[in-house]
């Protein structure tokens, strides 16, 4: 959170088409509460998909996080088959001119901000009982609240 929030205060971040792709995300008190539900009911060695149990666009994400941090919403947006050429030439430039530092663009960064990126959570909420109790909004006002 305190990256994104640097990158909102500095008007770096430019959302790949227009922040339509989804995400879900989890809220530390919602991890928590899932991982207390596995130690009641005794599941070990299972796996569970963990969420707040909505599915977040790209721009709803920085746009929740500015207004909570009274930061101003990213307004820059790229197609993601631009954004990738562009993510080629800067790693080739960077590998050439023996730069060290990470390229402000990576393919890790790129895969993340134009893929709808998403889990189902359906057996947490069946073994588990799980409901995510705390949304996406009133976790990042939890958060950016804590960093004050």
């Amino acid at each position: 959170l305190p990256t994104v929030i640097d990158n909102l205060r500095h008007g770096k971040v430019i959302l790949i088409d227009k922040g339509r792709k989804l995400l879900n995300l989890t809220y530390v008190g919602n991890l928590v509460e899932a991982i207390e539900l596995a130690l009641e009911k005794n599941v070990i060695g299972q796996i569970f998909n963990i969420t707040d149990g909505e599915k977040i666009s790209k721009s709803a994400f920085f746009n929740i996080i500015a207004d909570e941090a009274g930061l101003p919403r990213p307004t820059k947006s790229m197609s993601f088959g631009t954004a990738k050429l562009l993510c080629s030439i800067i790693t080739a430039l960077y590998k050439v001119l023996h730069i060290k530092s990470p390229p402000p663009i990576s393919r890790m960064k790129l895969r993340f901000a134009g893929q709808n990126q998403w889990f189902d959570i359906s057996l947490a909420e069946k073994k588990l009982g799980y409901r995510h109790p705390i949304s996406f909004q009133e976790g990042v006002k939890h958060s950016v609240a804590s960093l004050n």
